[in-house]
């Protein structure tokens, strides 16, 4: 099944070559939020025959016949990459720099629609919703790479499923947090009613231990032995008939350490309440006295019903969720019933969906060579499984924010960690799984770099803790905000038990050039694709193209036939054939006569081998 390097090449080629005609857009109504940007540019692509290793292949018309094509193009493009984008494309195929093929690439949200002159100016409507689904059938029945040339044709498949796992997830995260605060804003404001009330009764303490100590000195000065014993007795301090005056001093040397803690604590309140906007609630917390205030309870249901609970507040205050638990930071749990909540709702992305199922065909895509997307599809169609497996106390998620980043703890599990500091991102992720394989991913994104930013990404089945399948990802000198030029690389490698043999990486060298930071801006890029073996540029492609503003009003209403190319039928397919196939020839008659005998050679074997041919002519 594995192809050869070459075959390989072209379809990537091809696939970065597609991507240059973005998801178009034609709206009826609905724009998305964003900026339009206005693109004139040129594509081209290039082969370097001295860069392949020795081939039966005919290298050497391959490298002329591509130097006689580039597209031209001008697009208005909005929101690109996503579900919602909006993009018109009006292009060309040229040949030896003359426009050959015109054509018309218009598409919004999934619909995708294309008119040429090469097709009799008829409109093809493509529902990207089967594309996938259609994508997959030369990888069946004809062993083609198909399926990975889809995932990078229709980005926005990716950007559906991962904003489908995220939205619902940040959401929970969010309520928890907000209910944390609002837990945390009311103990806090519980707490300074606290202190107010045990300020007010320290000062009613300390002026009643002051005037009781100014009334017994007075009495002590006088020397009336009547006056004392009164005294005494109003008080309640010592045996006035055993001696007046000893009793008295007796009062008066127990009232001057009392006197003294009660200025203390009043002093220790005023402070707290002076210095409120800068501590925790753990500290506010524990400077309420014993006694004042309703302190957090949290620890009352483990408490023996014959023993007090612990009115510690330090303790009271780590037992409850706290949304300031330490400086700069938030901490909180997520409860087990929110979770479980979440995780029927993550289900239905791969169950309720029998219409489309773009989760199905998403993952089967992706994995189906590694024999892996059912396995992964089952997990993710039963995630409360997996959420009993990593917490099976019910306890729920613990969630720590700082200023740098954010921690989720599930059971023993760290599940999730993010952190951003001077300059360098980390994002870790573990799923361990009921079916003993672990989903694992990681990314480190650091702009500290003077010549561009740094990636390194892994995406990973675990067995055992053994990477299964493992696909990675290592960059240097990747565009960063702001950059206006740049020189870098990015290469890509696959690797674990279920690869049969050692797969040879994808290495792409780029240099771009752009004459400003903001629209608008020109801009030169150029991409060469590394042969593994000769580590020299094999396939080449060059963007150049000016960038400018533009606004929505660019964008017109157009009807279109709702035919889905990807269902139609043997008989209409036919039918295009019988109409469409003289228009198609005359067009591409003249890049034919321009076609080296070298690569018509390799198209027929190709077509040939992999049944196309037949196909084609049936």
């Amino acid at each position: 099944m594995k192809l050869n390097t070459l075959r390989r090449a072209l379809a990537l080629t091809m696939a970065l070559c597609l991507l240059a005609l973005p998801a178009l857009t034609q709206a009826e109504t609905y724009l998305p939020e964003g900026d339009v940007t206005h693109v004139e540019f040129t594509l081209g692509a290039s082969l370097h025959a001295q860069a392949f290793p020795a081939s039966q292949a005919h290298l050497a018309d391959w490298q002329a016949f591509l130097q006689k094509l580039d597209i031209r193009g001008t697009a208005e493009v909005l929101a690109p990459l996503t579900p919602f984008s909006r993009v018109y494309l009006d292009g060309a195929l040229r040949l030896n720099g003359k426009d050959q093929i015109p054509f018309v690439y218009d598409g919004y949200h999934s619909y995708r629609y294309l008119r040429t002159p090469a097709l009799g100016n008829e409109v093809f409507y493509f529902q990207m919703h089967n594309f996938l689904e259609f994508m997959l059938k030369p990888y069946y029945y004809m062993e083609l790479p198909t399926q990975y040339l889809a995932l990078l044709m229709y980005p926005q498949a990716s950007y559906y499923i991962g904003y489908s796992y995220y939205a619902p997830a940040a959401a929970t995260l969010a309520a928890a947090k907000l209910a944390a605060q609002e837990e945390a804003q009311r103990t806090r404001d519980a707490a300074l009613a606290a202190i107010t009330e045990a300020l007010a009764a320290s000062q009613a303490q300390l002026d009643a231990l002051t005037a009781q100590k100014a009334a017994v000195e007075t009495a002590l000065a006088a020397g009336d032995p009547i006056a004392l014993a009164a005294l005494l007795e109003q008080y309640a301090a010592g045996d006035a008939k055993a001696g007046a005056e000893a009793a008295a001093r007796a009062l008066l040397d127990s009232l001057t350490p009392q006197i003294d803690a009660a200025a203390a604590q009043q002093a220790a309140l005023q402070l707290a309440l002076d210095g409120q906007a800068d501590m925790t609630l753990a500290q506010l917390l524990g400077a309420v006295p014993e006694g004042y205030g309703a302190l957090p309870d949290a620890t009352a249901e483990d408490a023996p019903a014959d023993e007090e609970t612990d009115a510690d507040a330090e303790a009271a205050a780590e037992a409850m969720p706290s949304a300031l638990a330490t400086p700069g930071a938030v901490t909180y749990t997520v409860p087990y019933q929110n979770l479980y909540e979440l995780c029927e709702e993550l289900d239905l992305i791969v169950n309720d969906d029998p219409d489309l199922e773009r989760a199905y065909f998403y993952f089967t895509c992706l994995l189906t060579d590694l024999y892996a997307s059912d396995m992964v599809l089952d997990v993710l169609g039963r995630m409360e499984d997996v959420l009993d497996y990593l917490d099976p106390e019910q306890q729920g998620m613990q969630v720590t924010e700082t200023d740098t980043g954010i921690t989720c703890v599930l059971g023993d599990t760290v599940v999730f960690q993010k952190t951003v500091a001077q300059g360098v991102t980390d994002i870790r992720f573990l799923l361990p799984t009921p079916e003993g394989f672990d989903l694992a991913i990681d990314w480190t994104w650091d702009e500290t770099s003077g010549l561009g930013a740094a990636l390194e990404a892994t995406a990973a089945i675990l067995m055992d803790g053994e990477p299964s399948a493992a696909l990675k990802a290592s960059g240097v000198g990747l565009p960063r905000q702001g950059d206006v030029s740049g020189q870098g690389s990015i290469t890509f490698t696959a690797e674990g038990t279920s690869f049969a043999g050692s797969l040879a990486p994808a290495t792409f060298q780029f240099d771009w050039v752009r004459d400003a930071a903001q629209l608008p801006y020109t801009l030169a890029l150029t991409v060469h694709w590394l042969h593994p073996e000769t580590l020299q540029p094999a396939v080449s492609l060059d963007f150049h193209g000016t960038l400018s503003a533009s606004d929505k009003s660019v964008f017109v209403d157009a009807a279109y036939p709702q035919n889905d190319f990807f269902n139609l039928n043997e008989s209409f397919l036919n039918e295009y054939k019988a109409r469409l196939l003289k228009p198609l020839l005359f067009k591409l008659a003249p890049i034919v006569l321009e076609t080296p005998a070298g690569v018509i050679n390799d198209l027929y074997a190709f077509a040939a081998k992999t049944d196309i041919l037949v196909s084609l002519v049936e």
